[in-house]
């Protein structure tokens, strides 16, 4: 993953075909797993998985199974593990995206208030009791 979107998108518009386009890049097009990508902003954060585990609230061995990509969590859970990683919004909306969920969409309250803690680099319990404050389901 050293290019970004955009300059594949350039690339894609200048190639003379698709089959070229792809050849070159086929490496760039595969999408990492949801464990791949937290595993790799742990690395790129430098946050170690006890952190993660600490930040999260999550239970030890889930948190292992995930990130050893033996457990596949739902929404919530990546979200949860997106902000106890330090994650900003593009890659919380990447680890949603490699895990195949839905990404935080503003025009939902509840996702919005997330994204505005994510965005302002919130805690999950600052996250979770504006949450409860709206009278929303929490992170859990």
């Amino acid at each position: 993953m050293d290019k970004s979107t955009e300059d594949l998108q350039s690339e894609l518009t200048k190639a003379q075909s698709f089959d070229e386009f792809y050849r070159r890049n086929n490496a760039e097009l595969q999408f990492p797993s949801a464990a791949d990508y937290l595993n790799y902003l742990l690395q790129s954060k430098n946050i170690s998985k006890a952190s993660l585990i600490a930040n999260s609230n999550l239970e030890r061995t889930y948190v292992y199974h995930i990130l050893s990509g033996s457990k596949t969590p739902g929404r919530n859970k990546l979200i949860i593990l997106a902000i106890a990683a330090g994650a900003d919004i593009a890659e919380t909306q990447n680890l949603l995206k490699y895990a195949q969920e839905r990404p935080l969409y503003v025009r939902d309250r509840r996702d919005g208030l997330i994204y505005y803690g994510i965005d302002r680099g919130k805690s999950l319990m600052y996250i979770n009791e504006t949450l409860m404050e709206n009278n929303l389901e929490i992170l859990q």
